[in-house]
């Protein structure tokens, strides 16, 4: 329910919404959070940003599709793919939030 309760106060406070989409941590977004008066964890902001970006429209997911190509060939790419997987981790909850946030 906090995570419905942060994107309902995103929605009506276009400053919040702002300072969200342009949050570094999910930490700040959490701090963010409880200065509306909702108090919010990391792991529910994960769990509520993943169920409503469980599935893309095909517009969202031609915005976020793609790769990235290093010139390396022959290197073991799987040393950049789980960097790249740990930093979408982190950053997929702001998308989340940012997807809500019109």
């Amino acid at each position: 329910m906090s995570f419905q309760q942060l994107v309902d106060a995103c929605q009506t406070d276009a400053t919040l919404g702002e300072a969200i989409k342009t949050s570094q941590s999910l930490d700040n977004i959490c701090a963010l959070a409880l200065q509306q008066g909702i108090s919010i964890t990391p792991e529910e902001i994960i769990k509520g940003a993943a169920s409503v970006t469980s599935e893309l429209s095909d517009a969202d997911l031609a915005g976020v599709a793609g790769g990235s190509w290093s010139g390396n060939e022959g290197v073991d790419s799987g040393l950049s793919w789980a960097g790249g997987a740990a930093g979408a981790s982190l950053a997929m909850p702001a998308i989340g939030l940012a997807i809500l946030i019109k």
